[in-house]
């Protein structure tokens, strides 16, 4: 009978560490895709900022225009500020 409760034990155990390599290769699979994402936004921005057109980038990319209109609005791209410059005072002349 110690036998059987042995071999239910291991197959419990066999069991566990299948479900457990399952999710880790299940959590790994999705860190990567999360990654690769990532790393084509960033590619995406760079050429935003380098005025490339919608079109080249989602060559470049494979993104669709909408994902590179939303992400452009997304992240604002803007000019750099242009420095304040104070008004002339007059020059009176009496």
């Amino acid at each position: 009978m110690s036998t059987a409760n042995t071999d239910e034990q291991m197959r419990y155990e066999l069991l566990a560490r299948e479900m457990f390599l399952s999710d880790l290769a299940t959590d790994l699979d999705a860190a990567e895709k999360k990654g690769i994402e990532k790393g084509i936004e960033k590619v995406a921005l760079k050429m935003l900022a380098k005025k490339k057109s919608f079109e080249e980038i989602a060559e470049a990319t494979d993104l669709t225009i909408d994902q590179i209109k939303a992400l452009a609005s997304k992240n604002q791209l803007c000019e750099g500020a242009v420095p304040y410059k104070t008004a002339r005072k007059r020059k009176t002349t009496t």
